[in-house]
Parts: C-alpha cells; sequence; structure tokens
C-alpha cells in the first residue's frame, strides 16, 4: 500500500478462501481501526478481517504501510545586492504552491529575514528530510553618499570659508573657516543615517569632517616701486610703492648691489632705493630696486670783469658776481703786473658750473698795467768823467 501523499490511494489486496474480506486501518497496529482510509502522511496499519461463520472460522491479518510525503526542493536565496533608493525592493524565491514566503519586501535600508514556510507540514518535506521554515536574510544596503571636498582658497587676509552647501543628502553643520594659512574643520551631517552612510569609514557615523586649506599666497606688487629725481638743497622726494600683503621697508644704496642702509641719502649722485616686504607664513616676500638721481646745483659762471686797471699804488678789486655757491680769491691786488682771480666753487660734490659740467676751479687773468710818464720835457746833462790820481 506504498504510496505518496497526494497520489492515488492504494487498496489493500487479501482474499480468503471462505467469506468476504473486511479492511480496516489504524495508526498503530494495536490501535483502533477504523473503516476510513488515511490520506494524510504517515505509517498506518491494515487489518483484513473475515468473520467466523457457522461454516468456517474467522480470519485476521495485519499489514503496515505508508503514505509518503511529498518532497520539497528548498529554494535558493535571492543573490541581488539591493541598494536603498527610496522605491520597494522584493527578495525573490522561486514560488511553489508547497509554500509561502513572507516578509520579503522592503524599503528602507536595513535587514529582515524572509521566510520560506511549508503550506502542509504534515504532507510536505524539504529535501532534506526536515520540515522547519527556510530564511534568508533580506538586506538593502544604505546609499553611499560622496564625500566631497571642501576645496581651498589663497590667503587674502580676510575670513575665508569653504564654497560647500548643503544638499539634499547632507547639510554643512560646521564651516568656520579662518583668516592664516592652514587646514580648517568643515563638519558633514548626514540627513538620514538609516538609508545613507558615506562612501568611507563607519556606515553609521553620519558626520564626517573634511578639510577647507588655505594656500600661501604670492605677494604682488599693487604699486610698483618708483622714486622721483631732485636737486641738492630742495625738498627730497619719498619713494612710492604698495604691496598687496606686508609692510613695506625702503632701504637706500649707492648701487644696485651694494649694502643699504635706512637713511636716505642727501648729496648729489646716484642711488638705488630698495623695497622690501618680508614673506610669512601667509605669504611671499617682495623685493623691488629702482635708481634716482639727486642731481647737482648749476652755478652759472661769473662774467670776466673788464675793467682796465692801472697802477696808482692804491688797491684795486677785480669785481665778480657775488654768489653763495662759490668764493672769491686773488681780486684784490695793488701791484702792476697779472695776477690771478680764482673762483671755487663751496660744496663741490654738489654744485657744478652750468656751462662746464663740474665743478673745477675758474681762473680769471687780473692785470694791473703800469703807469706811463711823459719825459718829453725832461734834459739830461752828461757829467764829466776824471780818473783819480791822473798828474
Amino acid at each position: 500500500l506504498f504510496r505518496s501523499y497526494g497520489n492515488t490511494a492504494s487498496d489493500p489486496v487479501a482474499e480468503a478462501e471462505f467469506g468476504a474480506v473486511a479492511f480496516a486501518y489504524a495508526t498503530t497496529e494495536d490501535g483502533v481501526y477504523e473503516s476510513a482510509k488515511p490520506v494524510n502522511a504517515g505509517t498506518y496499519w491494515v487489518k483484513a478481517t473475515v468473520a467466523e461463520t457457522a461454516d468456517y472460522t474467522g480470519l485476521t491479518a495485519k499489514k503496515s504501510f505508508v503514505i509518503d510525503t511529498v518532497k520539497v526542493a528548498k529554494p535558493e536565496a535571492d543573490s541581488t545586492a539591493f541598494t536603498y533608493d527610496g522605491t520597494e525592493k522584493t527578495y525573490t524565491v522561486a514560488s511553489n504552491a508547497a509554500y509561502s514566503v513572507s516578509n520579503n519586501t522592503r524599503t528602507l535600508a536595513g535587514s529582515q529575514t524572509v521566510t520560506v514556510a511549508l503550506n502542509d507540514k504534515d504532507n510536505y518535506e524539504w529535501t532534506d528530510g526536515t520540515t522547519t521554515d527556510v530564511t534568508f536574510d533580506f538586506v538593502i544596503a544604505k546609499a553611499v553618499v560622496d564625500v566631497p571636498s571642501a576645496g581651498s582658497k589663497e590667503y587674502t587676509g580676510s575670513l575665508l570659508q569653504s564654497d560647500i552647501a548643503d544638499t539634499a543628502d547632507y547639510t554643512v553643520t560646521k564651516n568656520d573657516g579662518g583668516t592664516s594659512v592652514g587646514y580648517y574643520d568643515v563638519v558633514l551631517t548626514l540627513k538620514d543615517n538609516t538609508s545613507y552612510r558615506w562612501a568611507t569609514g563607519d556606515a553609521d557615523d553620519a558626520v564626517r569632517t573634511i578639510k577647507f586649506v588655505i594656500n600661501k599666497a604670492t605677494n604682488e606688487w599693487t604699486t610698483a616701486l618708483d622714486m622721483a629725481d631732485w636737486t641738492y638743497g630742495t625738498t627730497a622726494s619719498d619713494p612710492v610703492a604698495e604691496a598687496k600683503f606686508g609692510t613695506l621697508v625702503f632701504t637706500y644704496a649707492t648701487a644696485q648691489d651694494g649694502t643699504y642702509s635706512n637713511v636716505k641719502p642727501v648729496n648729489a649722485g646716484t642711488y638705488w632705493v630698495k623695497a622690501t616686504v618680508e614673506g610669512t607664513d601667509n605669504y611671499t616676500a617682495l623685493i623691488d630696486t629702482k635708481s634716482f638721481v639727486i642731481a647737482t646745483v648749476k652755478v652759472a659762471k661769473p662774467v670776466a670783469d673788464t675793467t682796465v686797471f692801472t697802477y696808482d699804488g692804491t688797491e684795486k678789486t677785480y669785481t665778480v658776481a657775488a654768489n653763495d655757491a662759490y668764493t672769491v680769491s686773488g681780486n684784490k691786488q695793488t701791484n702792476a703786473g697779472t695776477h690771478t682771480v680764482t673762483i671755487t666753487l663751496i660744496d663741490k660734490n654738489n654744485y657744478e658750473w652750468t656751462t662746464a659740467g663740474n665743478s673745477d676751479d675758474l681762473t680769471y687773468a687780473f692785470n694791473i698795467g703800469k703807469i706811463d710818464y711823459d719825459m718829453s720835457g725832461i734834459t739830461f746833462s752828461r757829467p764829466q768823467a776824471s780818473i783819480k790820481g791822473a798828474s
């Protein structure tokens, strides 16, 4: 009588020499037998009975038989990698009328258990001989949010902050920035850490700290170095220059590669001015040089005295136009003859003659003529010569 549940039931077979055979069924050999044939899977007993009569003795026989369970293959796990996107996901299990699937839909990131249960555990079992529910982990991974860059800016001397802004995925919860060169924290917080995670680091951490960078600035001139020339004795010029960053220091030297000092020159000559801004952690240094001239004072040569001087026993003066820029010597004489008048600049470093272009002494010939006498009315007598001791 062996068969599987759901198939056509077998009929018992038995024949007696005399009498009609009656069949009854029980779950155990010594159980209560009933005429109803069992239908569920299990091990049963069938009893064949021939009732005793006046003509023949009764008969009884028993035999076990099995209604086997239906073997059901366990479904395979769904290999899909689910990631949250706001839509409902379904954990797919091969359909079969022998079992039901529960808890296999989900929208939010996270995990849950999908259960596959046999519909009739009395008559069905898995091919491994068990009837225990099959379970699968249904995992929807959090959507990945890339960690952005906070960017960088060049030092300006003013407060600088990252240009990063809130998005649909996160908010900027700290962005204080700074003024000096360095690294500054920018804090980002996921709006929904349940279904989103950062691409790096702990998936359960909603906060990420990134760095905003202020870079060292390349300094530059906003006003080029210049220094106007001037003439000795007049108001000195001041150097002009402006830098984007830093404090300017001006120094001076007699040559471009000379030794510079903070003392501004005063004497005539060609000089160099150097503008310097010391570099710092925030900006680079600046240096520039430019030549300038303190011009000499131009002095007109005095005109020669055209007076005709004649000796008369009194002091004569060779007249030269007065000027604080020079001294005159040798211009007072009494005796007849040719004398030299010398004109000397008082400061040969800072003064020079207009036409000569130098500061050499000037000399003029100072002539005092001899006096002339009229001898025409004068008679000279010739004296007699005698020889002393002649006889």
